[in-house]
């Protein structure tokens, strides 16, 4: 995901976020697994997280909508942390010759 902007680099994680979220509604084991995974990290509980899919398997597009949302969010500040633990990586001098 390329980073330019604040709202550049949300839309392109909405975007992300629609595409894992459409694959783990489809079923697919590694989207919805990540999903879970992000969706549990952020203080969701099992049977909340549970219900979201099964609203969003039968129609409810409010609760597909949200699971996007909470995805894009999720993929928002992970990419901020990497960009600011690389950030922090380029300060350290790193020497390159022996001691």
């Amino acid at each position: 995901m390329e980073t330019h902007s604040d709202g550049q680099c949300f839309a392109n994680a909405f975007a992300v976020a629609e595409d894992q979220v459409n694959l783990a509604l489809t079923g697919a084991l590694v989207p919805g697994l990540r999903m879970v995974q992000i969706l549990r990290s952020t203080g969701f509980d099992r049977l909340h997280i549970q219900s979201m899919f099964d609203d969003a398997r039968h129609g409810n597009h409010h609760a597909r909508l949200r699971m996007i949302e909470f995805m894009a969010d999720a993929i928002v500040v992970e990419k901020d942390l990497d960009a600011r633990e690389f950030e922090n990586d380029t300060d350290d001098p790193i020497s390159m010759g022996t001691s």
